[in-house]
């Protein structure tokens, strides 16, 4: 991962109290095309507080190696 990146999460890049994408930060953190694509992704301004969703750990934790299992399973389960 791109050093810079390494320990940034989505709440840092928004503004916690207007619900709006701290332009400028992304505009340094990521390369133009991507920060554009991230600005362009509406934020819902009701949202009160982040929360784990991910049901597929206990923890809550998403993880590529989790997702790919299911994926995987997934794919098993309608060939059959």
């Amino acid at each position: 991962m791109y050093e810079p990146l390494a320990h940034v999460t989505v709440q840092d890049i928004i503004e916690p109290t207007t619900k709006v994408w701290k332009a400028s930060l992304i505009f340094t953190l990521f390369d133009q095309n991507t920060a554009q694509l991230s600005l362009n992704t509406p934020l819902q301004p009701l949202v009160g507080e982040d929360r784990i969703i991910w049901k597929a750990e206990n923890c809550g934790n998403y993880s590529v190696r989790i997702a790919y299992s299911i994926c995987v399973s997934e794919i098993a389960d309608n060939c059959t």
